[in-house]
C-alpha cells in the first residue's frame, strides 16, 4: 500500500517471495539465474480467465504470449504483472504494428494495460 501511494502502478511488485537468504554467485553477488521464478509459481492474479471472443483477441493473446513467454493469458490479465516492463511493453509495440498496421504507444501499453 505504501509502495502505491508513491510509484506508478506499473512499478509496484505484484508478487512478493521471500527468502530465508539469496542465492550467491562465487563471487559474492545475487545469482538471478537460481533465484525462484514467480512466475512459475502458481500465485493467482485473482483476475478471472476470460479466453479470446474474436479474432483480434486471439491474434493479440497469442503476441502477448510471444513477448511474456507464458500460455494460458486471458483479455483481462495485466501485462505487467504477468512480467512485463518497458522493454517487453516496446515489443509488444512493435509486434502489434506489424500484425495489424496500427501503431500504439508505450503510453497507451502503460495505461491500457489488458488486451
Amino acid at each position: 500500500d505504501y509502495l502505491r501511494g508513491i510509484l506508478p502502478d506499473y512499478m509496484v511488485p505484484v508478487h512478493y517471495i521471500q527468502l530465508d537468504n539469496f542465492p550467491l554467485t562465487s563471487n559474492g553477488k545475487i545469482d538471478r539465474e537460481n533465484l525462484p521464478d514467480a512466475f512459475g509459481v502458481s500465485l493467482g492474479s485473482g483476475v478471472e480467465y476470460i479466453a479470446a471472443r474474436n479474432e483480434t483477441e486471439k491474434k493479440l493473446v497469442s503476441i502477448w504470449e510471444a513477448v511474456l513467454g507464458k500460455s494460458g493469458i486471458g483479455i483481462k490479465d495485466n501485462f505487467f504483472e504477468l512480467g512485463g516492463h518497458s522493454l517487453k511493453a516496446a515489443r509488444l509495440s512493435a509486434l502489434i504494428h506489424q500484425e495489424f498496421n496500427v501503431k500504439i504507444s508505450l503510453q497507451d501499453i502503460f495505461s491500457e494495460s489488458t488486451i
